[in-house]
Parts: C-alpha cells; sequence; structure tokens
C-alpha cells in the first residue's frame, strides 16, 4: 500500500476525531477503524531494539568474534514503526476493497515529521472545535474515567481550563503550520460545521479524499452517523455547541479566550467576554 492510498484524521482530544472517523468508515470507498494508541507501538520499538536487542547485540560480540556489532538505530525504529501503521490501516478496511485506507490517533500530532518523512502523499484530515466547548467536554470525560482527576488537573474548572486551553493552542497551531506548508494534503474541518451543514461539509470531506462526494452517497452516511443514535451520556455525552456558556464559570471563559484569541478569530469563533 502506497502512502497516498493513505489518510490519517487527528487533532486536539474531545474536538470531534472520533466523529469524524466514524463518518469516514461509513462511506464504502474509504476506512477508518477504531481509535489506534500507536504511541505504545513507538515507545515498544524504541525498547526492544535501542535498549534490549542492542545490548543482546553487544554482549554476543564481546563473547565472540568481537568484529564490533552492527546496531539499530532511530531510523530503524520510524521504519519499523512506519510499516506497523501502514499494516495497521490495510487492517482497518477488514477485506474490504477500498480507495483509501484511514487511522485515526491524536498522538500524531506529536508526530507530524514522521508523517511527513514517511507518508509523504498521505492526506490528513484536523477537526477543530472551539476550545471552550473541548474544555467542557474534556472536563465530563476525565471526570468519568480518571478517579484522581479532582485530585490533579481537575482541581477546580478554572486550573483545566488553562490546562486544555494550552493544548487546545499548542495542538491547533502545529495543525495550521502543517496545513501552511501542504495546503494540499491538509484538510481543517470545524466539528460545529459538521453538525449545523452536513450536506455540504460532509461533501466537503468525501472530496478531500477523492471518493464519491454525491448527495445519495452524503445522505446515506448522514444516516447512519446521526449524532442521536449513538449520543450515550458517557464519550458522546450532548455534542452540543454552545453548552459551555452554561457550563463554563466567567473566570474559566476568560482564561481560555486570552490564551486563544488570535487563533480563535482565525478558526471564525467570536470571544463572548473578550473583545
Amino acid at each position: 500500500m502506497e502512502s497516498k492510498e493513505m489518510f490519517f484524521v487527528f487533532g486536539t482530544a474531545k474536538a470531534g476525531t472520533t466523529f469524524v472517523q466514524m463518518l469516514l468508515n461509513s462511506h464504502p470507498q474509504l476506512s477508518c477503524p477504531v481509535e489506534h494508541c500507536f504511541i505504545d507501538i513507538l515507545n515498544g520499538l524504541k525498547q526492544l531494539l535501542l535498549v534490549h536487542y542492542n545490548k543482546l547485540l553487544e554482549y554476543g560480540d564481546q563473547i565472540t568474534a568481537r568484529q564490533g556489532a552492527v546496531l539499530f538505530d532511530s531510523e530503524d525504529v520510524e521504519y519499523l514503526f512506519s510499516v506497523a501503521v501502514k499494516r495497521a490501516a490495510l487492517k482497518g478496511a477488514r477485506g474490504r476493497s477500498v480507495k483509501r485506507y484511514g487511522l485515526k490517533d491524536n498522538h500524531f500530532v506529536f508526530w507530524l515529521p514522521l508523517v511527513e518523512k514517511w507518508f509523504p502523499e498521505a492526506r490528513i484530515i484536523s477537526p477543530v472545535r472551539d476550545p471552550r466547548s473541548v474544555v467542557v467536554s474534556g472536563w465530563h470525560f476525565n471526570m468519568r474515567i480518571n478517579p484522581n482527576f479532582r485530585q490533579t488537573r481537575g482541581k477546580t474548572i478554572e486550573l483545566w481550563a488553562a490546562d486544555s486551553g494550552a493544548i487546545w493552542k499548542r495542538d491547533v497551531e502545529a495543525i495550521l503550520s502543517l496545513q501552511k506548508k501542504y495546503p494540499e494534503r491538509v484538510l481543517i474541518i470545524r466539528y460545529e460545521d459538521l453538525r449545523q451543514d452536513p450536506e455540504n461539509h460532509y461533501a466537503r470531506l468525501f472530496e478531500f479524499l477523492e471518493v464519491d462526494a454525491g448527495p445519495g452517497i452524503v445522505k446515506k452516511v448522514i444516516q447512519k452517523t446521526a449524532f442521536e443514535k449513538f449520543k450515550d451520556g458517557r464519550f458522546f455525552r450532548r455534542g452540543g455547541l454552545e453548552e459551555w456558556k452554561k457550563e463554563l464559570t466567567p473566570q474559566a471563559i476568560k482564561i481560555i479566550e486570552e490564551l486563544n484569541l488570535p487563533l480563535m478569530k482565525t478558526l471564525g469563533y467570536e470571544p463572548y467576554l473578550l473583545k
């Protein structure tokens, strides 16, 4: 499989990346399976090759002819990692013949040089969402999965707003920089646009991936991925567009806007407290 047949979905957690993964996987010409966690593979390869196996090579050389062991290096780790990623993309299609093979893992926002190097023709889709909504969604998600959240990062909603708001800024700046470098390969799409105008923005996604974007297929995918069908009050809690106005304190809103106002305006998110 060539990198031109692949695409990646990643961005800030709770910005709609899983929602986009699901709707793309619903298109008959695309595959995009459930979320991966490739950081375990990358760290595992580093530990296996650079630490454990290299020590075995050096030891074997020392107790034999001492010819000088040829060790694995970071380039080897990256190559094997890229093979694992391609294999995961291929398996994600579950045997279906598709035009493009996708993967969703938000860790890729940290590995943009790896993506550029090993997947030079792959398409990248990055959903963005109002940072105030991201803060609220992340707050509830962490409250559910992390019993220590309120004793650490979530002592107050204001502390969480500062933490999560800074992460949003870091991730969005990285994605915007990548899009500027590769405008034809990187699509940034707002979660709010997908929810409010699915007909046009689903079609926009499919056109970007060069698959059928006709009204018939768009309608079928909208029906399959209607938010109400999988809203569970847990991971897909509400999906509201302005719930943050009710759930954030004025101080938390101010913190988020002070951190991100220029980026928010760039992406079309209007300030609420700051003008």
